[in-house]
């Protein structure tokens, strides 16, 4: 297990788009009482769980098994920056796609034994939307069950008892998770005028998609729909939660030049297969937080 959290017993779910070729982020939940966690009794009975793969055989070379190979694709990261998928002849990744299949979640269905991630868990006060407390620990997961926005929004808007027996434990993490995550970005929305505005501009967008792609029926729109805003709100309570961690810490926090830290609306750490910074900023949170992959970057290496 190298050292990590075993959490391969509880089912989790990967939500993406119809298509998605390198999958890097899942959920969970489990029961508060089965964890031996001491955390405040306003918290929900129900810890969440945002597993990210973890990429640290790239982003810290001194854990890698083949050093030379590490630095090669770092390099290789490095200066490419970010994937991109909006060039005429297809996407553009980060890094190979043998490289990016190997660190991929893999999911029921294929040989997959279990995965390797760096899992943020927290505790929210379901009432407030208060995040009581959070932490970061490398583990292993189970293949994570696949589903598509789409499918995602049917189970929620599904009442359980139509649900088949194949995905009724799907519907019932999904709901558990939307409904404390939610409550979590509510509080934010109320409280920071940055998540507000990120809000606005989200929605302006998915405006400005379904009016101009509104007869188009092979563009990828940009939607909000509840499997969708399930996603996101892991995705934002991931990064607030390392980003917290290492402030807390007196850390530096890697970020790309104007991106903004995590608490002003910035992610951090949330998509180390598409951005070279999330890999090193995962690499950062390993070495602070599980002293993990080698010493932390001081301010002038964060990038």
């Amino acid at each position: 297990l190298e050292h990590r959290m075993d959490l391969a017993k509880l089912p989790c779910l990967c939500v993406d788009a119809r298509g998605t070729a390198f999958r890097d982020d899942a959920i969970g939940i489990r029961l508060r009482s089965t964890t031996g966690r001491k955390v405040k009794k306003e918290a929900s009975k129900w810890e969440i769980l945002v597993h990210i793969t973890d990429v640290s055989d790239i982003y810290a070379p001194e854990s890698a098994k083949n050093l030379k190979f590490a630095r090669i694709l770092q390099n290789a990261a490095s200066t490419r920056g970010l994937s991109r998928y909006d060039l005429p002849l297809g996407p553009l990744h980060l890094l190979p796609p043998v490289a990016l299949e190997a660190m991929s979640l893999k999911a029921k269905g294929k040989e997959g034994e279990l995965n390797r991630c760096v899992t943020v868990w927290a505790y929210i006060d379901e009432r407030t939307g208060n995040l009581l407390d959070c932490g970061l620990e490398r583990t292993i997961i189970s293949a994570p069950t696949q589903l598509t926005f789409d499918s995602a929004t049917k189970l929620l808007s599904t009442d359980q008892s139509e649900i088949s027996g194949r995905y009724r434990n799907e519907k019932a993490i999904l709901d558990v998770f939307e409904r404390v995550v939610s409550s979590w970005s509510d509080r934010r929305l109320d409280s920071s005028d940055i998540a507000r505005k990120r809000e606005d501009r989200l929605m302006v967008r998915e405006l400005i998609d379904s009016e101009s792609l509104s007869n188009s029926s092979s563009a990828q729109k940009f939607e909000r729909k509840r499997g969708n805003m399930v996603v996101d709100s892991a995705l934002n309570l991931y990064a607030y939660s390392i980003n917290k961690l290492l402030r807390d810490a007196k850390a530096q926090i890697p970020r790309a030049p104007g991106s903004g830290a995590a608490n002003k609306g910035g992610r951090v750490a949330t998509a180390p297969l598409r951005r070279y910074i999330d890999g090193v900023a995962q690499r950062q949170a390993l070495a602070v937080l599980c002293k993990y992959g080698g010493g932390p970057k001081s301010k002038g290496e964060r990038n």
